[in-house]
C-alpha cells in the first residue's frame, strides 16, 4: 500500500490530461504519525477518464485493502467452513470496510459537488466532470434503448427456460449495467454476448466477471447446442458440468461422467475425475 505524505490534500482534485479530465481522490486522510516526513498521510484513487461516479469510487475504495483476488479467497473460506470463527471474523470485517467504503465515497461525492469553484481552478481547460454538469444528448445511448428493450419483454423473457433464454442473451440485464449492486442467486444476466446465471447472493464487482469468477456466475449453453456426442456443448471455464453430457473444447469432444457446479479448468485437466476423452 502506497502512502502519501505531505501537506494536508484535497480529498478530490481534477486535471485535465491529452484533454480528458482525470478525478484524484485522496482518502484516509491523517495526521502523519510516522518517520516520513510530511504532516500527514493519505491513500490516492486516480480514477479512468470519465470513471466518476459512485459505484466505480466505491469499488476502488474497497480494492484499496481487498484486491479482487483477496475477496474471492476470503468468499470461499467464508462459504467453506460459515461457522469458523477466524472465517466469520474476517467476512464481517471486509463487510464493514465495505460499509466505510460507500460512507466514504458518498462524502467525497457531495464535496464535489459542493466544492465546484475550487475543483474548476484545478482543471487546465475549465469545467467540471460531465456527470456533476451533465450535456443535452441529442440522442439516446445504445445501452439505454436496450434496457428499456428489456424492461418491456422483462417478464416473458424470465419466464424463458435455461437452454433457450441463452439464444437471446441481450434480452436480460446487462452484467456492467449492475456493478456495485446486490444481485440474487439465480438471476440471469447477459455479458460479453452470453448468458450467465448468478450461483450465489453477491455484490457485482468490475473485477468479478462472469466469465473468471466462477464460484459467482455459471454460463448457461443455447438449446442449439445439445449436449450430445454429435451437438456437444462448447465448453467455456465457469461452466456447469452435467453428467452424461458432451463438451467440446479445443476440438476435442468430452463426455462428462459425475456433475460439478462449476469448472475452473479446462476439460483436459478434468479427464479420470469429471470427463473421459472420447
Amino acid at each position: 500500500m502506497n502512502w502519501n505524505y505531505g501537506e494536508q490534500p484535497d480529498p478530490v482534485t481534477i486535471v485535465t490530461k491529452y484533454g480528458q479530465k482525470i478525478a484524484t481522490v485522496n482518502v484516509l486522510i491523517a495526521k502523519n504519525d510516522t518517520d516520513n516526513e510530511g504532516e500527514y498521510r493519505w491513500l490516492s484513487i486516480t480514477l479512468p477518464p470519465a470513471e466518476w461516479n459512485r459505484s466505480i469510487l466505491v469499488n476502488e475504495i474497497i480494492r484499496l485493502y481487498y484486491p479482487a483476488d483477496k475477496v474471492e479467497a476470503l468468499i470461499n473460506n467464508y462459504l467453506d467452513n460459515p461457522a469458523g470463527k477466524q472465517e466469520v471474523a474476517e467476512f464481517e470485517t471486509f463487510q464493514e470496510w465495505r460499509k466505510y467504503a460507500k460512507s466514504l465515497a458518498d462524502s467525497l461525492l457531495e464535496y464535489a459537488r459542493t466544492h465546484i469553484v475550487k475543483l474548476q481552478e484545478s482543471i487546465a481547460a475549465g469545467g467540471t466532470p460531465e456527470d456533476l454538469e451533465p450535456t443535452p444528448k441529442t440522442a439516446p445511448a445504445i445501452h439505454d434503448v436496450m434496457s428499456q428493450v428489456r424492461e418491456f419483454v422483462g417478464e416473458s423473457a424470465e419466464d424463458l427456460p435455461d437452454e433457450e433464454a441463452a439464444q437471446t442473451p441481450a434480452l436480460f440485464p446487462a452484467w456492467g449495467n449492475l456493478i456495485g449492486q446486490q444481485v440474487a442467486e439465480g438471476l440471469r444476466l447477459w455479458y460479453d454476448g452470453d448468458l450467465y446465471k448468478v450461483r450465489q447472493p453477491h455484490t457485482v464487482q468490475k473485477d468479478w466477471t462472469p466469465d473468471t469468477a466462477a464460484s459467482l456466475y455459471v454460463k448457461v449453453a443455447a438449446s442449439a447446442e445439445e449436449g450430445t456426442i454429435d451437438n456437444p456443448i462448447q465448453y467455456s471455464v465457469g461452466m456447469e458440468l452435467v453428467q452424461g453430457k458432451y463438451y467440446s473444447e479445443n476440438g476435442v469432444t468430452y463426455l462428462c461422467i459425475r456433475d460439478l457446479a462449476a469448472s475452473y479448468w479446462n476439460l483436459s485437466s478434468l479427464v479420470g475425475n469429471y470427463v473421459t476423452e472420447v
